[in-house]
């Protein structure tokens, strides 16, 4: 790792010090404040209190003391002014808490994403004996910053808030490729909640999960509930006849052949890939999105088509033990 990456680390870990030490200096101002205030909400219930003994000795009740009912009142609003005023503080302190950890979570998140592709870009630079050594040390930086985002995340649940759902779809992606299926899955889940209804963001959750779900030997797998997923994810988009839309269906039906080939499902894979065909082929002849689209579907359906396909295909089922009462529809 250079020097530079390393004064970035520390940089990182820097900031990280000095928000604990604000947040901690802005804990001890507000419990000083609360205790401020209650010394002068039990001041004034004293003073009440003191008045009320006194009144009780004299001959005159004391509810009949318009005297005593102007002090009661003024005590009763000072009582409810500073009880409310308590409360909007609090507010603010809990609403600015949430904004900064809310820019902490985008840093990091943005911090893991950069780290991703800065091992992509150094192994295709790197020479064989430097690529491992690199691998080694980027994956640490990774995780570390996957942690960081992880905990953060759950910080602002705890604040009665969530993460953005790109930023969910982030943090699962990045478990998923980690082996950690089961918090990538619950991190999917929270996404597609977060997701605003029939928009890009749930279509994306939705087939985040349903390609985990379709993975065999995670011990989340399940074919039946990822197929559903899928389906989801199409019936948002099937009735959009725009360009990007013509675009995302076709992707979701060939991502989708793609998973049930690699399942051993061939007759239902091509049935998808050459639906996906179609929605590619509706898209502008001019769009240079279709073309490139058409070639990489019809190079799947080609390979399907292939022995050499059937061949990898019974292979890959015999290595996941794949069961066919549960694979095949």
């Amino acid at each position: 790792m250079s020097k530079s990456e390393v004064k970035n680390l520390n940089s990182n870990d820097s900031s990280t010090e000095a928000y604990i030490k604000r947040q901690q200096q802005d804990t001890e101002n507000e419990q000083t404040q609360i205790e401020s205030e209650v010394k002068e909400l039990q001041q004034c219930t004293r003073a009440l209190q003191s008045k009320v003994d006194t009144l009780q000795t004299d001959e005159k009740s004391w509810y009949q003391n318009a005297s005593v009912l102007v002090s009661l009142l003024a005590v009763l609003v000072t009582v409810g002014l500073t009880s409310y005023n308590m409360y909007l503080q609090s507010v603010g302190i809990m609403q600015q808490e949430i904004k900064e950890r809310q820019a902490n979570v985008r840093t990091a998140v943005t911090n893991l994403v950069a780290a991703r592709k800065e091992n992509i870009i150094l192994m295709q630079r790197a020479n064989t004996n430097d690529r491992n050594q690199l691998d080694i040390l980027i994956n640490s930086q990774r995780q570390v910053l996957l942690e960081d985002a992880k905990a953060l995340v759950d910080e602002l649940g705890e604040l009665g808030t969530g993460a953005s759902t790109n930023t969910l779809l982030i943090l699962g992606y990045e478990l998923q490729t980690d082996s950690d299926f089961k918090t990538a899955h619950s991190y999917y889940k929270q996404a597609l909640q977060s997701a605003r209804t029939e928009h890009l963001d749930r279509v994306v959750a939705l087939r985040s999960l349903a390609g985990l779900r379709m993975i065999p030997n995670t011990g989340i797998a399940d074919y039946k509930q990822g197929r559903d997923y899928w389906q989801q994810a199409i019936n948002i988009q099937k009735n959009r006849n725009d360009e990007y839309g013509l675009f995302l269906l076709g992707t979701t039906y060939s991502n989708w052949g793609s998973t049930e080939d690699m399942l051993g499902n061939k007759k239902k894979a091509i049935k998808l890939l050459r639906q996906a065909d179609e929605s590619y082929k509706a898209m502008d002849i001019k769009n240079p999105l279709r073309e490139r689209a058409l070639q990489t579907n019809n190079q799947k359906l080609d390979y399907i088509a292939s022995p050499t396909a059937s061949i990898s295909a019974a292979q890959l089922i015999g290595a996941w033990k794949i069961s066919y009462s549960s694979n095949y529809e």
